[in-house]
């Protein structure tokens, strides 16, 4: 598309030309179709668009602000429909206005004319507010058709506005319907009304799209069908039959030219139309001399397209493949395809590529009445029966036939084979076998093609038709340069949605898993290739190879090689590379078994932090084998309008993976010692190559394993593609891949969504501890509590009991109801009179033992309502999906559901699964502090090194773990033999412990238990404490150890020293396999299957390792999933897979939790056409709210002030704030230094410019980036922490400039730190700051921030503030964008700072005074200067106080000296005191007197000390008054 405005403008007479050229080349007559209805704008026209103006391939160039403010559309929108704040006044509706744009703007197809009007509402301002079905005009009705498109290429929601006025919508559907039959389109317009259809097809979601959509797909198309086809349809279906006898009675009297009977057979014979034109013209062409490859025309061509996408999308689902597919079958839409003159040009390729999805979903392995998959065995017995059923047909009609009416079945699949029987077949026995079985040439095939149609349609039916398992099977994992650069498969980046393509599509509903399975594979195999393409491109590009001239060894000629003058981080020449290894192919297969090579690197040239990164490479690795073969020689030019791969010289790229590493002395490298050192700089790695490629390689002239040169590695958190695709190839190959019989429906789309709405009653729900109260319990059900519709609690008493409900809710410390809490819920039968009743059971738990550590740990949340609603609905069995809008508790929801799942199903285990490993680590260590045995935890994966425990939970942390604890338990056992007076050595091991147990303890236990029943102990508190046999075990317990004042307590206190012993053998009989294992991989395995009830991981390390855990016989019971709308759809389906079913049972899987926030950013796909065509972003979480499956909301945020909160809250049906966003300090508290809490500071252009895009898509704008970092610094200077703020942005480039002006603004110094991150928006997701800066780059056009998922992402990561930086006109008239930015617009365009504040603040939300003015920031220099005033004074005060410091340190060692000085003289006074003692002492001792020191405190003389219990005074020897710990005194007899 041209992206110049004079490319757009073409003179009249030129105009005038170019339709009397169309009209001669076209295939129709000059005047056209006439029009059925005159007036109401309507015009006609040739079926060429004569003003389109030339399209270009290639991104679209936004317009400046200039360019948008200056241009007509914009002015005209200002006036009649585009909203300004403040001027609600608008010209009155002007139909001829629509009637102009058309005709001048839109009928071109301009993309950037039509941006223009979307981004100006004018849909949902002027053409949908003004439509009326009796005035509106061919022109107003194509305008909404093509302004609706828009929006989906743009992917912004496109009917919101629809239903404003939906009971007119269906008179609007069935005029765009009409467009074709009352107006002579063009090939353009038709090619626009195409897409409206595929996006209705593509929103059955939507009621009111789906309600018109599907009348054209219904039954009532077997009018047009042969009478044959439906009879062979209907057959063997009874219900189907008796169906299509009702439609025929009910469609007497009916009108046979309605829309449902009429539109489709109308619109595939324009079709057939149009192709046979195409047919027409080239041989036009080639009657009048020309070429006979004449270009065809291009809006033919793309009408056709845009057909057979159709078809696809309809064949694809099963709601609209159930009737269309017979219509579909009877015109043999691929046969006649396939013969047309389009199908077999070099313009047809596309269209080719469409067709071959049709003749595969055209025949796909499916019931279409029941959505039942077919086996291959069913497929063989279908086209078996067909084929006897031709046979019969032969052998009774064409007697001299009979060698084929008794040829094998072969005959007939072989379509070579066939087709020669077919020639013995004069054209009249061609045309009446054909009508027998109901395949007949439709109208329009002429004489002379259609005998070869007919024996094409014949070959086509019956041929054996090749598995797609085969192909796949057969195909290589790794992309090779012809699928990496091959950019009808891959698009490049310039994609701008307004093409089709042959992919896949990722729909609502899929026709079975097979089929689901397929499509995650292409997509997912093409969007890895995508990224490694590019991560290839740049390794070369940076390497920058040259030719270089290399002389013979005779010096008589030259050769020219390839030398690398560059550096790259992910990139290594080659030193040597060999293939070593051959395997013999298996049994039936073609291709060897495996394919091994050497490999050798030079680590020499590698800097050190990234020579760790190479010497990371390990078993399993994926890396590249390229070919480079450099264009030009040192100091030439590159030819930059060459394709990438022709610029930086890319011949040949295979992949392969790491088996084993070894160093320069052929030691082998493990992981384990990867800090260990390594001999030498060569590395030789032994690689295993893709054995498929190999084979087909074989097949090239050149050895192509001879030539690599460069040796390309990937970052390992990007490089599992090929294990993901080879889990869902053996998902594919496996027939034991099932899910359970309750989810399939859901899973495939077909489950009414309302069978999945009903609360489960009946059963009894034990809560643990969600509830803190009673009170707690009764405000989480306010229907109950309120008493609505006679809804009521009953409440039971640990006894049983009932208790009235006042009771209960009284006196918290009084009421017999207190947590942990049981729940039943209980509806009465339909028409019954009771009313819908809570039992609310109160239950008092075991306690786990008498040690302070046996206390159970307790939740503190005080769960909402609508978390108490997710944690119920998952407590029951199925799918419950959870909608946690940002800051409510999402991870607190799912944490105490898995609490509650691992105490009220013992038996059962948890898989838990996210996105990221933040998220679940975050998960993990809640569970770490809550009531849950430790070594019933795992976490798989790398990320468990970054949990903040020092436990290891890993399966070797937990192995030795286990080991550890083994020893403490048998320690305790025999501490409890020893008490119990058991000589033996008990404790040797786990069996001898649990022969110690039957033998020694169960008899005490069950001897004790026996004689507290008997009639003289029954009921009395000393009996327990005399009776029980473990005093001596617990006497290290804390005193008293049981009180004798309460028989209950007592007996609860026994029943916990009881279970404190159960529980200490339950642990050994638990540990007794480790001690039966004895290598660490079997006991890591048995802890993985057995062992571990609570078992977490991210959806990638579930997707590397699925072949693994389903080998090992992994089973669980329930999955939870968070970050649900983060993850790919394969990646959430293969969890739910890791286990296999056996001998045809239903997998255990019982519950699916899956938490997620559809509303926020989706996941990751860095290909444009596989985002916006294929909707390989989609998640499953997002398709399952689009289904209409129930969800749950938590409708209440404690992150940010509810100011903030209120930026992003419309997007939810409802999203409250809770009581802390109000009450707590940092909430009621201003920003210090910032007079609002959010703000849009409106920056303009900086030296003369506003964004800028160095590279494509690669957008920057430096004004911004330096106004946040000023603001950074400003905020650090008022005494802001650095950790509490976070800088994002919404490109990557802006990310990366950023981090430059930071570096440049602040690199002098270390005072200002670094922020909590500097990071684009999409990056941050799940992540949360005190103060957010935000830059919004763009000033040309909105860009992607109009995708309503981002700007709520943007808008809640702030706790306290959020300053964001922007052009303030161009979002705030973004329709999209108008619930948000019309908050922005309450407030000042510039930031407004409050002066003499520093950090914290002590000031109100809305409190100002005089001593603290504000002040308004005019533009990013001002602020500039501002922070350059301030660093002067922090500079001043820096000084004045390292003088006070220097001050202050002299008077320190002033003090110092003089204390000094003073120990000094004191030292010396000590010493003289002690020569006086002891001569002292000596003369005692001459006297006869007995001496001896002793160490005591200070004390004051005279003092007289014991000793002992002896009968000594000791008397202190007068004079000594000194600090000494030693003092010696004179001991005298009393």
């Amino acid at each position: 598309m041209s992206g110049r405005p004079e490319d757009t403008i073409t003179d009249s007479s030129k105009a005038k030309s170019s339709k009397e050229k169309k009209r001669k080349s076209s295939g129709k007559t000059p005047e056209g179709k006439r029009t059925k209805q005159q007036g109401n704008g309507a015009r006609r026209g040739p079926r060429s668009n004569e003003n389109k103006a030339p399209k270009k391939k290639g991104r679209i160039i936004a317009p400046t602000v200039s360019d948008i403010l200056s241009d007509e559309l914009t002015k005209l929108g200002l006036e009649y429909w585009t909203p300004i704040a403040g001027n609600t006044e608008k010209k009155p509706f002007n139909p001829q206005l629509i009637e102009d744009i058309y005709f001048r703007d839109l009928r071109k197809g301009d993309i950037q004319r039509i941006m223009l009007l979307e981004v100006g509402r004018y849909l949902e301002n002027y053409l949908w507010k003004n439509w009326d079905e009796e005035k509106s005009s061919m022109a107003h009705t194509m305008s909404i058709v093509m302004m609706v498109n828009e929006k989906f290429r743009e992917n912004v929601h496109a009917w919101d506005c629809f239903h404003t006025r939906e009971a007119v919508f269906p008179a609007f559907f069935s005029k765009a319907l009409k467009l074709k039959d009352d107006y002579d389109l063009t090939y353009e317009e038709s090619s626009q009304f195409l897409v409206f259809l595929i996006n209705c097809f593509q929103s059955l979601e939507d009621a009111m799209v789906r309600e018109q959509v599907e009348k054209l797909v219904s039954i009532k198309l077997w009018h047009s069908v042969n009478p044959l086809v439906i009879e062979r349809e209907t057959s063997g279906n009874k219900k189907l039959a008796r169906f299509w006898k009702k439609e025929l009675k009910s469609a007497e009297g009916e009108d046979e030219d309605s829309l449902e009977r009429t539109f489709m057979p109308n619109l595939l014979e324009e079709f057939f139309q149009v192709l046979d034109g195409l047919q027409g013209e080239c041989e036009s062409a080639s009657r009048v001399g020309l070429s006979h490859k004449a270009a065809l025309p291009r809006d033919q061509i793309h009408f056709c397209e845009r057909i057979v996408e159709l078809m696809v999308d309809l064949l694809s689902q099963l709601p609209t493949r159930r009737f269309f597919r017979p219509l579909f079958e009877d015109v043999r839409f691929v046969t006649r395809c396939k013969m047309s003159r389009l199908a077999n040009s070099s313009e047809g390729i596309l269209f080719g590529q469409f067709l071959d999805f049709l003749r595969f979903y055209e025949n796909f392995e499916v019931d279409d009445f029941t959505g039942h998959p077919l086996t291959e065995e069913d497929v063989a017995v279908a086209q078996c029966a067909r084929i006897r059923n031709l046979q019969r047909v032969i052998y009774k009609h064409f007697p001299d036939k009979k060698d084929l009416a008794f040829s094998p079945i072969s005959t007939f699949q072989s379509p070579e084979t066939f087709r020669k029987h077919l020639k013995g077949f004069t054209p009249e026995e061609l045309n009446q076998l054909c009508e027998l079985i109901g395949l007949q040439p439709p109208a329009g095939v002429s004489e002379e093609l259609s005998e070869e149609f007919l024996t094409n349609s014949l070959v086509s039916l019956y041929q054996r038709r090749m598995s797609q398992i085969s192909a796949i099977n057969e195909m290589a994992i790794y992309p090779n340069e012809g699928l990496l650069w091959n950019d009808n498969v891959i698009p490049s980046d310039d994609y701008n949605g307004d093409q089709p393509l042959a992919l896949p599509k990722l729909n609502l509903q899929f026709l079975t898993f097979h089929d689901y399975l397929l499509r995650n594979y292409d997509l997912y195999r093409l969007e890895s290739a995508y990224q490694i393409r590019m991560d290839i491109e740049d390794a070369v590009r940076r390497m920058d190879p040259r030719k270089e001239v290399v002389p013979s060894s005779n010096g008589r000629s030259e050769s020219v090689k390839t030398v690398f003058g560059g550096w790259s981080r992910m990139a290594l020449a080659l030193q040597d590379f060999s293939i070593t290894s051959v395997g013999d192919p298996k049994l039936g297969e073609s291709r060897p078994s495996q394919v091994l090579a050497e490999a050798f690197l030079n680590y020499r040239p590698i800097r050190h932090p990234q020579r760790q990164e190479w010497e990371d490479l390990k078993v399993h690795d994926v890396v590249f084998l390229v070919t480079v073969r450099a264009p030009v020689f040192p100091g030439e030019p590159i030819d930059t309008s060459l394709p990438i791969r022709d610029q930086i010289g890319i011949q040949y790229v295979r992949g392969a993976t790491v088996l084993q590493v070894y160093d320069e002395e052929n030691n082998l490298i493990r992981e384990m010692d990867r800090f260990a050192p390594r001999a030498g700089h060569t590395r030789k790695f032994r690689l295993q190559l893709d054995a498929a490629q190999y084979q087909q390689d074989l097949d090239n002239e050149e050895d192509v394993y001879g030539t690599f040169n460069l040796f390309v590695r990937r970052r390992p958190k990007e490089n599992n593609f090929r294990a993901v695709l080879e889990t869902i190839r053996d998902m594919m190959n496996t027939n034991n891949t099932t899910v359970p019989k309750w989810l399939n429906d859901i899973f495939l789309g077909y489950e009414d969504p309302k069978i999945n709405s009903a609360r489960n009653t009946g059963a009894e729900l034990d809560f643990n501890d969600t509830f803190l109260d009673v009170r707690h319990l009764v405000d989480a059900f306010p229907e109950w509590r309120d008493g609505k519709e006679g809804k009521k609690f009953v409440f039971l008493d640990p006894e049983g009991h009932e208790v009235q409900t006042e009771e209960a809710l009284g006196d918290p410390t009084a009421t017999r109801i207190q947590s942990p809490f049981k729940l039943k819920f209980s509806t009465p039968p339909e028409g019954g009179k009771t009313s819908q009743v809570i039992t609310v059971k109160s239950y008092v738990p075991p306690l786990p033992g008498p040690y302070p550590y046996n206390v159970p740990k307790k939740n503190v949340v005080p769960f909402t309502g609508s978390q108490i609603d997710a944690i119920e609905r998952g407590m029951f069995e199925g799918l419950t999906l959870v909608v946690g809008p940002p800051g409510t508790g999402k991870t607190d929801v799912a944490v105490q559901l898995i609490n509650n799942w691992y105490h009220s199903f013992p038996d059962q285990r948890i898989l838990i699964v996210t996105h990221s490993n933040q998220a679940l680590n975050q998960i993990f260590e809640k569970i770490m502090a809550l009531d849950i045995d430790h070594r019933h935890l795992l976490r798989l994966g790398h990320g468990q090194d970054m949990l903040d425990t020092e436990a290891d939970f890993s399966k070797y942390g937990r192995v030795n773990h286990m080991l550890a604890r083994r020893l403490e338990l048998l320690e305790r056992v025999d501490k409890l033999a020893r008490s119990l007076d058991v000589v033996d050595d008990v404790a040797h091991g786990c069996e001898m412990a649990e022969q110690f147990y039957r033998a020694h303890v169960v008899p005490k236990v069950n001897q004790y238990k026996k004689k507290v029943k008997e009639p003289e102990f029954a009921g009395k508190t000393t009996a327990l404490s005399a009776l029980f046999p473990f005093h001596k075990f617990f006497a290290d317990a804390p005193r008293p150890f049981l009180e004798g004042k309460n028989f209950q307590e007592d007996k609860r206190v026994v029943e916990g020293c009881f279970l404190y012993i159960e529980n200490t053998f339950t642990e050994l009989r638990e540990c007794r396999a480790f001690e039966l294992l004895r290598s660490s991989g079997d006991r890591s395995n048995y802890l993985l299957t057995k062992q571990a009830r609570i078992v977490a991981m991210t959806c990638t390390h579930a997707a590397v390792k699925r072949s693994e855990l389903v080998s090992l016989g992994f089973k669980y019971d329930n999955l939870i999933m968070e970050e649900a709308a983060q993850i790919l759809e394969i990646e959430t389906f293969i969890p739910m897979l890791l286990q296999e079913s056996r001998h045809g049972d239903d997998p255990r899987l019982k519950r699916v939790v899956l938490i997620g926030d559809h509303h926020q950013l989706p996941p990751v796909v860095k290909n444009v056409a596989f985002q916006k065509y294929s909707h390989l972003d989609q998640s499953l979480f997002t398709r399952f709210v689009r289904l209409g499956l129930p969800t749950v909301q938590l409708d209440a945020q404690g992150r940010a002030r509810p100011s903030l909160a209120e930026l992003y809250n419309w997007r939810y049906k409802t999203l409250v704030n809770l009581p802390n966003t109000i009450s707590d300090p940092k909430f009621q508290l201003a920003n210090a230094g910032l007079r609002y809490d959010y703000q849009l500071i409106d920056v303009g252009d900086y030296d003369g410019r506003g964004e800028s895009t160095p590279n494509p898509h690669f957008f920057q704008n430096l004004g911004e980036a330096e106004y946040v970092v000023a603001v950074y610094m400003y905020l650090r200077l008022l005494g802001y922490p650095a950790n509490s703020i976070a800088i994002l942005t919404t490109y990557n480039g802006q990310k990366h400039l950023i981090r430059d002006v930071f570096r440049a603004r602040t690199g002098w110094t270390k005072f200002y730190g670094q922020p909590q991150k500097i990071t684009t928006v999409d990056r941050y997701q799940g992540q949360q700051a005190d103060y957010i800066l935000l830059s919004l780059v763009r000033t040309k056009a909105v860009g992607h921030l109009r995708d309503v998922r981002r700007l709520v992402v943007a808008m809640s990561r702030a706790r306290l503030g959020l300053f964001v930086f922007g052009r303030r006109d161009l979002f705030e008239n973004c329709y999209e964008l108008t619930p948000t930015f019309s908050k922005f617009r309450t407030r000042p365009n510039q930031l407004v700072l409050v002066q003499n504040e520093e950090y914290p603040s002590t000031r109100g939300l809305e409190e100002m005074s005089e001593d603290k003015p504000v002040h308004e920031v005019k533009d990013v220099i001002e602020m500039g200067t501002i922070i350059a005033s301030m660093q002067n004074n922090m500079q001043d005060k820096m000084k004045e106080e390292h003088a006070m410091e220097e001050d202050r340190e002299e008077e320190r060692r002033k003090e110092e000296k003089a204390f000094l000085d003073a120990q000094k003289q004191r030292a010396q006074e000590e010493m003289q005191a002690e020569a006086e003692l002891a001569a002292k002492m000596r003369h005692l001792e001459d006297e006869g007197e007995e001496c001896v020191s002793i160490d005591v405190d200070y004390v004051e003389p005279p003092t007289v000390l014991m000793l002992g219990q002896s009968d000594v005074k000791c008397v202190l020897l007068e004079g000594q008054n000194w600090r000494w710990k030693s003092i010696d005194v004179r001991m005298a007899p009393r």
